[in-house]
């Protein structure tokens, strides 16, 4: 195995269906970590500065002028690159030291005590699963308070907290609720308290206010939380989404035909979220495919991850015809429309057998999608975190492309209890 540290590159469709353009690994890539800061992932440019990724390429492919050797050999637990490559990954990764011997102790400390929790100049830190494990390039550790690890991964959780805690109070964060036969969306200004009580299970603590809300908020208390949705399209034909679920369309337009949800537009891409919040970012998401057929970039997704704004942020996994031979299955990320896969396709053969469940999850920094109840991606990305809702992402050729049965819920959590925070650290976790 080689692995390089170098840019992704711009990819763009070259057949007749929907246009699309994303960033990617480049060719031959096994497995990539994406290290660039957020405004990196957001440009459809290059940009100056740190915006690298590491690539993990077999033995026999090497990557080009672009791309520099940090090491050879087997896993990154296994690989001690030469000193004068320390600060060559710190400065590409925009951090100020890298800790450690091997390949992966540099990538884990620079994922986690020397990440940016803004993610403005260096990449997010590593977030716990729901376990409450910190897991990146073969090194997985009990998340604990009194670790270093702890203050970038509490800062991210108070900067998410101030967050929630405002789009509540303005009434942006809620559930939906059915009266007189009609879904409509109901504001709940206590929202944020019920994200705390999911982290209070997650990290195991009685009372996650003292850890997890900034010191110039008030000290609010948990209220519990609980969090599936579902959406069965099983209503009359309407341009309107539901019944069970309201829905806000944000690339162009998506109908109920024949009790499915359908778009309405071919040669375009279609997507909407359910208006309606999870109790945390730790979340799946899943849709049954209807008439996925072989027509180039036709594809049924499902997203993650995203926030109650028109902003396109969120994690996809998609059912894709690709290249006018196969199907195959796609992770991504979108920030602020801007689009990278993560990870290679997962071809999956000529044919496929509707319906398919496609379903994406997010779980801590761990990324992962499923087909039919089987794991084909898992991925290491720390880019999204904190947000709440969930919905469809559907691009189209010659027909409709339709789909059926959505689903979304929390994650339940299965961490041991935390030891308690150490006075030493409480001035720090006001960051």
């Amino acid at each position: 195995m080689r692995y390089y540290l170098g840019p992704y590159i711009r990819r763009a469709t070259d057949h007749d269906g929907p246009a699309e353009r994303w960033w990617s690994p480049p060719d031959g890539v096994l497995a990539a970590i994406d290290m660039r800061p957020i405004p990196a992932q957001a440009s459809e440019a290059s940009v100056p500065g740190p915006a690298v990724g590491l690539f993990a390429t077999p033995d026999a492919i090497g990557l080009g002028a672009d791309y520099r050797l940090i090491g050879s050999g087997g896993a990154l637990a296994d690989i001690v690159p030469p000193e004068r490559d320390r600060a060559v990954l710190a400065s590409a990764f925009g951090v100020r030291r890298v800790d450690g011997t091997t390949l992966a102790e540099w990538m884990y400390s620079a994922l986690t005590v020397h990440a940016d929790p803004t993610g403005e100049t260096a990449v997010r830190p590593l977030m716990p699963t729901r376990r409450g494990m910190l897991e990146a390039c073969g090194v997985r550790r009990r998340f604990r308070l009194d670790l270093p690890e702890a203050l970038p991964v509490i800062a991210t959780l108070q900067a998410e907290y101030r967050a929630l805690r405002q789009a509540a109070r303005d009434g942006q964060l809620g559930a939906v609720r059915r009266g007189g036969g009609a879904a409509r969306f109901e504001p709940d200004p206590e929202f944020h308290r019920r994200v705390l009580d999911g982290w209070g299970e997650k990290f195991g603590l009685a009372n996650p206010q003292d850890v997890c809300i900034p010191s110039d908020l008030p000290r609010e208390t948990r209220l519990p939380h609980a969090t599936t949705i579902t959406e069965s399209f099983n209503k009359s034909n309407s341009t309107t989404l539901g019944p069970d679920l309201t829905w806000a369309e944000l690339e162009n337009n998506l109908e109920v035909y024949s009790s499915q949800c359908r778009q309405v537009n071919t040669f375009v891409t279609a997507s909407a979220r359910a208006d309606s919040d999870l109790s945390s970012s730790d979340h799946y998401a899943q849709i049954d495919t209807v008439n996925q057929a072989a027509y180039n970039g036709m594809s049924s997704g499902v997203i993650a991850r995203k926030d109650s704004t028109s902003t396109a942020t969120y994690y996809l996994y998609r059912l894709y015809y690709s290249d006018g031979t196969t199907f195959a299955l796609q992770a991504f990320k979108v920030i602020s429309g801007t689009a990278t896969q993560l990870g290679s396709n997962y071809v999956l053969g000529a044919s496929i057998s509707n319906p398919d469940t496609v379903r994406v999850q997010c779980d801590g920094s761990t990324i992962s999608g499923q087909h039919n109840g089987t794991e084909r991606h898992s991925v290491t990305d720390t880019a999204i975190s904190g947000n709440t809702r969930c919905g469809v992402r559907l691009s189209d050729h010659a027909i409709n492309t339709a789909v059926d049965d959505f689903e979304a819920g929390d994650l339940a959590a299965a961490s041991a209890s935390l030891p308690p925070i150490p006075m030493m650290m409480m001035p720090l976790l006001a960051m």
